[in-house]
């Protein structure tokens, strides 16, 4: 089926932030940590299957059913094995849900094939924008932002000043951000980018 080259709306970062702060508080009241992303995708209706050898027969880890059934296909593996890529990935898929809702329901998905036929008919561009966006909603999702800022205010704070911040101080940093918000380095890394672009810039290295 050929689509519109502008189904995908763009979203700015902020509009995407914006999205995620109005949103999760509803259903994490307490913002407890880390954020119960299987309580979230319950209360919105969706289902979580898991799918043996999916990542291996198909070479993906998920994909969200969008046919009157609204349900997440995960590798049974990743989610029962790899708990930070299990939470990511549902966040993820999340993201889709709730930014391009509208636009992946009109494609009737409902098995393995017909994703990726629906994969197939949108444009590279399209693809892209489609994945940045559910990234930075998952990350926001995983790691609200106001919790982030408060932890990472504090600790510099502690260190008497982002200055004294050395790779020993990041690593511990990271280790603690991993830890209570239950994601992956990268996840914890990507955060600190948006929203500390300057710790960023001077630390970035020790990730290589």
């Amino acid at each position: 089926m050929k689509m519109s080259r502008q189904r995908i709306k763009f979203l700015s970062n902020n509009q995407i932030i914006d999205i995620v702060n109005n949103f999760i508080p509803q259903y994490e009241t307490d913002l407890s940590l880390p954020v119960e992303i299987e309580n979230l995708l319950c209360l919105n209706g969706i289902d979580i299957i898991t799918h043996k050898d999916l990542k291996r027969t198909y070479g993906i880890e998920s994909y969200i059913t969008t046919n009157g059934a609204d349900k997440i296909v995960i590798d049974s593996d990743i989610y029962m094995d790899e708990e930070t890529r299990a939470r990511y990935t549902l966040a993820h898929e999340f993201g889709h849900y709730i930014l391009h809702g509208s636009f992946i329901k009109s494609q009737n998905i409902s098995s393995e094939e017909e994703y990726f036929n629906f994969r197939k008919s949108i444009t590279p561009e399209e693809e892209k924008r489609i994945e940045i966006q559910a990234h930075i909603f998952a990350g926001y999702t995983l790691i609200p932002q106001a919790s982030f800022r408060c932890k990472i205010d504090s600790l510099i704070e502690n260190l008497g000043g982002s200055k004294n911040i050395g790779i020993i101080e990041f690593r511990s940093i990271m280790k603690d951000i991993t830890n209570q918000y239950v994601c992956s380095d990268m996840v914890a890394f990507k955060q600190l980018e948006y929203e500390y672009p300057k710790i960023y810039e001077e630390l970035k290295d020790t990730m290589l």
